[in-house]
C-alpha cells in the first residue's frame, strides 16, 4: 500500500469515528461522556492535516533525492560532459598506455593521452594533447595502425628499441566527431602495451638455448673422443696421461659451466643470503690481484694499480659488503680484461672515493684495459645474461656470457652500479659504484 492510499484508508476511519461521535452526543444525556466524545473527535480533527503535512513531506523528499540521483546517472552518462579532464581522470590508473584521438587519424588531433601512453613514447603527456598524432607519436607506424583502425594488435618497434603492442578501435560519440560538408569523422582510441621486457626475456632464453647446446656440445664430444681413445688402449704412456688430462681439463670445464648457470640462478632468485660486514677496501683489492697475477702472468700482462688508488688504500679506508662476492665481481672484470687485451700489456686498477668522506660516500672501482674497446651495439647487452658478445668472453664463462651478469646481480644487490666505456686512448673501462656502507 503506497502512501495516497494509506492516507486515504486513514480518513475514511477518522469520519467513521467522528459519525459516530456526532450521533452519540445527540442521543447521550451524561455530560462526562459527551466531553469526552467531543475530545475523540477533536483529536480526529487534527490528526488528519498532520498526517497530510507528514506525507506532503515526505513525498517531497522523494521527489527531490530521485531527481538528484537521475541528474547524476544522466551526468555519468552522458558523454558530452567527458571533458579532457574527466576522461584524463578515467585512463590514468591504467597500466596500458591510452591515446584518445578526436577526429580521423590524419586530420584529428589528440584529445587526452596517460602517463603510461607518454613514458612509452619518451614523450611529456603536456606536449601530446592537441597535437596531430603523427607529431604526439614521433612515429609512422602508429599512424598506420590508426588508419586501419580495425582493432587488430600489432607489434610496433619504435627508433630507440622499445616493442610496443600497438592495437586502435574507432568511436563513434559526438565529444570525437567532426564535421565537413556531410561527412562524419568518427574518433580513435589508440591502446600501447609495452612487450619491451618480453621479447628481451625471450631473446635471452633462445640465446641460451643456442649457446649452451653449442658450448656444452664441445667439451661433451671432446671428452667422449678421449675416452674412447683411452679405452681403446694408447701404448705410448707418456700420450696415454696426456689424453687423461685432456679429459679431465674438459670435464672441468663442464663443470665450471654447469657451476655458473646455478650460481646465476640462485643469485637471480635471491636464494643465497650476502653477509654484509665491513672490511679493509685493500685487502679486496690485494686479494683479488694476488689471486689473479697466475692467469695475467700466464698471458704476458701485467696488474697494476694506479696512483690515485696507491694514495686513497693508504688511508685505510673500509666499506661494507660481502667480502667474498665483491672479490668476484672485481675477478670477473679482471679477467674480462685479460682476455680483450693484448700481450705485453697492462691492465690499470683504478679505486677512489666520490661523496662525503664518511660512510655515506661511495666507492668506485675501475678496470681498464688496453684491448679493442666494446662496440656501441654491445654496451647495451654486455651485462645481459648469455650475452655472448666478443667483448664479453672470457677464459670463466667458457663462452656463456654469464661472468658479467653474474657481477651486475651482486652489485645491485649491493645497492650499487656497474657499467661500461671506451677510454680516450683506446681500450674498455668497466667501472662499478658501491655505497661505503649498505
Amino acid at each position: 500500500m503506497n502512501g495516497q492510499s494509506q492516507s486515504k484508508y486513514l480518513l475514511l476511519v477518522i469520519l467513521c469515528f467522528v459519525s459516530i461521535g456526532l450521533g452519540s452526543i445527540f442521543f447521550t444525556g451524561d455530560p462526562a461522556l459527551k466531553s469526552l466524545i467531543l475530545l475523540i473527535v477533536a483529536t480526529a480533527f487534527a490528526i488528519i492535516p498532520i498526517r497530510h503535512l507528514r506525507s506532503e513531506s515526505r513525498g517531497m523528499a522523494d521527489s527531490k533525492l530521485e531527481r538528484e540521483q537521475i541528474e547524476a546517472l544522466e551526468y555519468l552518462f552522458d558523454l558530452e560532459t567527458l571533458t579532457p579532464v574527466v576522461f584524463l581522470k578515467l585512463i590514468e590508473p591504467m597500466h596500458e598506455g591510452i591515446i584518445v584521438v578526436s577526429g580521423s587519424a590524419d586530420a584529428g588531433e589528440v584529445f587526452v593521452a596517460n602517463s603510461a601512453a607518454a613514458q612509452m613514447l619518451d614523450r611529456e603527456r603536456s606536449q601530446m594533447s592537441g597535437s596531430s598524432l603523427i607529431r604526439a607519436s614521433l612515429d609512422a607506424s602508429l599512424l598506420e595502425v590508426a588508419r586501419r583502425a580495425d582493432g587488430i594488435p600489432e607489434e610496433v618497434t619504435l627508433p630507440g628499441g622499445r616493442i610496443l603492442n600497438v592495437s586502435c578501435t574507432a568511436l563513434s560519440h559526438p565529444n570525437f566527431m567532426t564535421h565537413k560538408s556531410d561527412e562524419v569523422v568518427e574518433g580513435l582510441i589508440l591502446s600501447l602495451q609495452d612487450l619491451t621486457d618480453q621479447r628481451i626475456a625471450e631473446r635471452s632464453r633462445s640465446e641460451l638455448i643456442a649457446n649452451v647446446s653449442h658450448d656444452l656440445r664441445t667439451p661433451i664430444t671432446a671428452g667422449r673422443l678421449l675416452a674412447e681413445t683411452i679405452e681403446a688402449g694408447v701404448s705410448d704412456e707418456k700420450l696415454r696421461k696426456k689424453f687423461h688430462r685432456s679429459l679431465l681439463g674438459e670435464l672441468n670445464r663442464l663443470s665450471r659451466m654447469v657451476e655458473r648457470l646455478v650460481k646465476l640462478s640462485r643469485i637471480e632468485s635471491h636464494e643465497d643470503e650476502f653477509t654484509m660486514l665491513k672490511f679493509p677496501i685493500e685487502e679486496l683489492v690485494v686479494t683479488v690481484v694476488d689471486n689473479m697475477s697466475t692467469i695475467s702472468s700466464a698471458a704476458e700482462i701485467s696488474l697494476l694499480q694506479s696512483k690515485d688508488t696507491e694514495m686513497f688504500l693508504a688511508n685505510d679506508p673500509e666499506m661494507a659488503g660481502d667480502f667474498d662476492r665483491l672479490m668476484e665481481v672485481l675477478a670477473n672484470l679482471i679477467d674480462n680484461a685479460i682476455s680483450v687485451s693484448p700481450r705485453h700489456s697492462n691492465i690499470l686498477i683504478n679505486v677512489f672515493s666520490v661523496g662525503e668522506i664518511d660512510s655515506q660516500g661511495e666507492v668506485v672501482f675501475e678496470v681498464i684495459d688496453q684491448g679493442p674497446g666494446v662496440p656501441p651495439g654491445d654496451r647495451t647487452r654486455i651485462f645481459e645474461r648469455f650475452y655472448t658478445g666478443e667483448a664479453s668472453r672470457n677464459s670463466q664463462n667458457e663462452g656463456l656470457g654469464l661472468g658479467l651478469s653474474i657481477a651486475r646481480h651482486i652489485v645491485q644487490r649491493h645497492g650499487g652500479e656497474i657499467s661500461v666505456r671506451n677510454g680516450v686512448d683506446g681500450g674498455a673501462i668497466f667501472s662499478f659504484r658501491l655505497p661505503r656502507d649498505v
